[in-house]
């Protein structure tokens, strides 16, 4: 299966917010990916099993809302 990947920023949250971040997106069935790229620096994205539209896109709006509500970076 597939993998859906959203919500990519290099903005990096700080270790606490990252916390949440992990926390929230496996309620979800989702993931949290962070990594330091050759050329890029450091970007983070949300990935989750691709189910197509619209459960992906709900996916990713759930987590939106949850991490606004905790005050998370986004």
């Amino acid at each position: 299966m597939s993998e859906f990947m959203f919500g990519v920023s290099r903005k990096k949250p700080t270790r606490r917010d990252a916390q949440h971040m992990k926390h929230v997106a496996k309620k979800h069935g989702a993931r949290l990916v962070e990594a330091v790229l050759p050329g890029t620096g450091y970007q983070r994205w949300f990935t989750a099993p691709n189910l197509g539209d619209p459960f992906d896109h709900q996916r990713a709006a759930a987590i939106y809302d949850d991490l606004h509500a905790i005050g998370s970076a986004q």
